[in-house]
């Protein structure tokens, strides 16, 4: 199954690009309801990806804190972005929500943090 089939590639929630990377698909993904999902979707891309280039990515990880601060850089608007976690429960600052693309890496870095500190 092609990241095309997985993930609708085109019409729907991403566009592909034209050139396909050694690793896989080189994707651009636009965010188009900037929910919850569409940041999971973008989680499991930059994590799978070799090229952490700005051109291969949406959103990138730069900084976790665990239980409190996730610093995000967007790429699509060229900035870093604070999801601030206060009880276990992350809030966007750019986009003053708890349901936006934000939210959803930062819960998947959270997650991702929590299950290697138990190896």
């Amino acid at each position: 199954m092609t990241p095309e089939d997985m993930f609708g590639c085109g019409k729907a929630h991403l566009q592909c690009g034209d050139n396909h990377s050694k690793v896989g698909y080189s994707l651009m993904m636009m965010i188009r309801n900037n929910d919850v999902d569409e940041g999971v979707t973008a989680f499991s891309i930059w994590l799978n990806s070799r090229d952490k280039s700005p051109s291969a990515l949406l959103i990138s990880l730069e900084k976790l804190v665990p239980d409190r601060l996730v610093l995000l850089h967007d790429h699509v608007v060229q900035k870093d972005v604070s999801v601030e976690v206060s009880g276990g429960v992350p809030f966007c600052m750019e986009c003053n929500s708890n349901d936006c693309a934000h939210v959803g890496f930062a819960i998947c870095a959270e997650q991702m943090h929590k299950h290697s500190a138990l190896k």
